[in-house]
């Protein structure tokens, strides 16, 4: 949160913040047509400044909440995957990342999106190497709110698909996971839709 105010709204950014000021139709219009990409950002800064205002350092203090809960997500990936130390460098890595604080200070959907994907790869080896239904609703739960807090989500589903197909082959083609590709094609769908 270091000088989150200092400087003043670039473009994009003053895009993000005149979405949140929009009463409930205008933003309805804007996720249901103009710019639905990032939609779930916008109806989260849409709540968020009406509690904490409209300055610089309050519209983009949604973004370092959001960077700030990635972290331990990304550790708790990384140990899961290769260990406890690996998941403690990981979420360092990310946390002084100055890649990632640039945009975890930047009031767009960057952080979001980090943070879900980040909870849908670690949902989907949960369910990987412990099966259950708590784990698939989550995963669907999680990758489904990525893909409303941006479009670019899709390519981590898609890798996430690649690897199931690698690890399970056919035992990829479960009914569990038949439901899960279900809900994503619903999911494009109902996206699909929103952009028409």
């Amino acid at each position: 949160a270091y000088r989150l105010g200092t400087k003043g709204l670039w473009l994009d950014e003053a895009v993000s913040a005149d979405h949140a000021r929009l009463g409930l139709n205008g933003l309805w219009k804007v996720l249901s047509g103009q710019d639905p990409n990032m939609g779930l950002y916008y109806v989260l800064l849409h709540v968020w400044v009406r509690v904490f205002g409209y300055g610089p350092a309050a519209v983009r203090s949604l973004s370092v909440l959001l960077g700030g809960l990635a972290v331990p997500v990304v550790a708790l990936l990384g140990r899961r995957l290769f260990g406890r130390g690996a998941g403690l460098v990981a979420g360092l890595l990310l946390a002084l990342s100055p890649f990632f604080v640039q945009y975890e200070q930047t009031a767009r959907s960057y952080a979001l999106l980090v943070l879900l994907v980040s909870l849908s790869s670690y949902l989907f080896v949960l369910e990987l190497e412990q099966p259950s239904r708590a784990h698939r609703i989550g995963y669907v739960l999680a990758s489904t709110l990525a893909v409303y807090a941006h479009y670019m989500a899709v390519f981590v589903l898609l890798v996430q698909l690649v690897t199931l197909l690698a690890v399970r082959r056919r035992g990829a083609l479960t009914r569990e996971w038949t439901v899960v590709a279900l809900a994503r094609s619903e999911e494009r769908r109902v996206g699909k839709e929103c952009r028409s």
